[in-house]
């Protein structure tokens, strides 16, 4: 919104993108003159419906779990379906139902262009907070967290349930615990072998 204001500056005015929101749903009076009802809750709720958005495309990414690259190209070609849906559909066919005027009025504080622009803006820096920022980082602690507590469980149950037969167990660090690792299997061998292999044992010492 803040690049939609600063382009209405030479297009239109200053408040008209804002203002114009709120004229769409029959808000207000109509044009560029300002008023402050409409201008205000035409503020509000453009940023309400971008934290809306913003939800949706985190809960998406989160489902699909993609690579940073993947997610940060995905938040562009999100703004994009945001503005396709928000231009071409709702703005041009639910308000003009009761206020084609105040539609107009919107359409008219700035270039079509400079809408388009303002989307892409909107999707890279959605794309780069959740590849890169700290919804990245917050999901990668929650789920390292989640890591530990399950290796945790796994550790208290082997506990639990005592060591393997036939596995001997050495008990080695990691991080917040320690884990239990099988590292060879005792084999049992032949009385008879075992006599043999001490007779070697002691003719060598001799």
């Amino acid at each position: 919104m803040m690049f939609a204001m600063v382009v209405g500056i030479f297009t239109s005015t200053l408040w008209a993108p804002p203002q114009g929101i709120a004229q769409a749903i029959g808000i207000g009076p109509n044009g560029h003159d300002f008023h402050v009802v409409p201008f205000i809750l035409g503020l509000m709720g453009h940023m309400m419906n971008s934290v809306i958005l913003g939800a949706i495309f985190v809960a998406l990414v989160r489902a699909a779990r993609p690579g940073p690259a993947v997610a940060a190209m995905a938040g562009v070609v999100y703004g994009l379906v945001v503005y396709a849906l928000m231009f071409w559909v709702v703005l041009r066919h639910v308000p003009t139902l009761w206020a084609p005027d105040g539609v107009q009025s919107f359409l008219s504080s700035n270039p079509e262009l400079s809408w388009v622009v303002g989307h892409l803006v909107f999707g890279m820096v959605l794309g780069g907070l959740v590849a890169y920022g700290p919804v990245a980082a917050g999901y990668g602690r929650r789920r390292a967290a989640r890591g530990h507590r399950l290796s945790a469980a796994r550790d208290s149950d082997e506990a639990r349930r005592g060591p393997v037969p036939g596995l001997r167990t050495t008990r080695r660090a990691h991080g917040t615990g320690a884990s239990t690792q099988a590292i060879g299997r005792e084999r049992s061998v032949p009385p008879r072998r075992r006599a043999d292999r001490a007779a070697r044992r002691g003719a060598r010492r001799a």
